[in-house]
Order: C-alpha cells, then structure tokens, then sequence
C-alpha cells in the first residue's frame, strides 16, 4: 500500500504517522513512533480492532473527532481535516495530542478507501527546535514532490516541443519542397533547347529530392509523425523500410 521507500522516511518522522483502511476500518500502517505516543508497540497497534482504538479515546472527545472524519470524506479538494483530543496511554494516563488527516486513497469511483493522518503529542508541547525539525523534513519530502512534477512537465514540455518542430517540418518545409519539386518536372519537360540549362534544372531538382528526404529524416528523428497520424504499427513499419533502405 505504501512504497517502501516512503516506509523508510515515515519511520523516521519524530510524529506518529498511520494510514487507515476505511473498508477493513483498522489501522494498516503505523510508524515506530506510536510507542512512544501510546506506549504500544507498532505491530501491537495494528492488531487492534475499532473499537479498541475507539476506546483508547475519552468519550466526550469522541464526537468531534468522528465529526472531523465525516467531513474529510466529503471533502473533493483534498485539504484535509485537523482535531486535537486526548488518548489514553498504555500506562493508564492521557495524553493530549493533535492530529491531521488526509485523503490518502480512492477508488475508482472516487470514494475513499484510504486515510493518512499524522498525529502529535502536544500533552507538553514539543520544543521548538524539535517541531522545527519535523517542519524541515516535511518541507524536504515537498520540495522532492516539487522536483519530480517539474520535471515531468519539463518532459512533457520538450516532447511537445519536439512534435511541434517535427510537425512543421513535415507539414510546413516539407510540403514547400515537394511544391518545388514538382514545378522542376513541369519545367524539365518542356522544351528547352539549351543543355546546360535543361542540366541545371536536372541538377537543382535532385538538391531538392535529397533536401525533401533530410528534411522527413530529420522530421523522422524528433518524433515519428506517423506515430501520431497511423498508430505504433505503422509508424515501426515506417522506420523498419527507411533503414533496410539505408543499409
């Protein structure tokens, strides 16, 4: 459910992080940290039922935390919902602490399956430098997401880029140049008693035959048109005859 490599950075995280399976309704993933926050175990915290977790929480804190619950479900935006209530230590003692939730998964009719909540204990409140830490480093995670969606569009940027060059010269140069070919033919055929010139024109026509197939190289080599025009098949087919002619 969750990237082991993402595993690795939530374990580290000095907050208790869990991830609940709304359809199972049990906790599917829970950090280390939740034994220092409930003095259970990470592996003992997975094995409780619903209503054992329910009961780890006061009553009368109950209602707003299923309020917030209820509201994150309903949410479309993906902003998430925060409560702050109190949980009843392994020991027997409470402690205060503040949550965040969010939508970590839906199906694919867009109902949620999934939860992920972080939860700090705030019974006497973290140090500054502490909370400044788990500031850093999900900042660090961001700007990481950051990255790679820049990147990404970055790709997608220059392939479209590249389409647009490929199409261009294909559709623009490449029509132009045939154009010409063809008027060099009509002018070929006419009667011209001069050689030399009648050589010319033969000359400048086979500059524009091999300057019309460098320029479906070169259309060719940014992206392959018929790939866009004919399909997969067509456009190997294509590739497939221009290099046996150029073996």
């Amino acid at each position: 459910m969750i990237k082991p490599e993402d595993k690795d950075i939530l374990q580290e995280m000095p907050v208790f992080v869990f991830l609940y399976n709304l359809k199972e309704q049990k906790v599917v993933f829970a950090n280390e940290y939740v034994e220092r926050l409930t003095g259970f175990t990470s592996a003992e915290f997975l094995t409780k039922t619903k209503q054992e977790l329910l009961a780890m929480i006061p009553p009368e804190d109950i209602q707003n935390l299923t309020l917030s619950f209820e509201e994150l479900i309903q949410q479309k935006d993906g902003s998430g919902t925060g409560s702050n209530f109190r949980i009843r230590h392994k020991d027997g003692s409470l402690r205060r602490v503040s949550s965040k939730e969010k939508i970590y998964r839906r199906d694919e009719n867009g109902r949620p399956t999934h939860i992920m909540g972080s939860v700090i204990d705030v019974t006497d409140q973290y140090s500054a430098e502490r909370y400044k830490e788990a500031l850093t480093r999900l900042q660090s995670l961001q700007q990481k997401k950051t990255q790679k969606i820049r990147n990404l569009s970055l790709l997608q940027g220059q392939e479209e880029e590249r389409k647009r060059l490929s199409r261009e010269l294909h559709d623009g140069i490449g029509q132009l140049l045939t154009a010409i070919r063809i008027k060099l033919n009509d002018i070929e055929h006419e009667k011209i008693e001069d050689a030399k010139l009648k050589t010319k024109i033969h000359d400048v026509k086979d500059i524009v035959l091999k300057t019309i197939k460098e320029t479906r190289n070169i259309s060719n080599a940014l992206v392959p048109i018929d790939l866009y025009d004919f399909g997969l098949d067509a456009a190997i087919k294509r590739l497939t005859e221009s290099a046996q002619q150029h073996a």
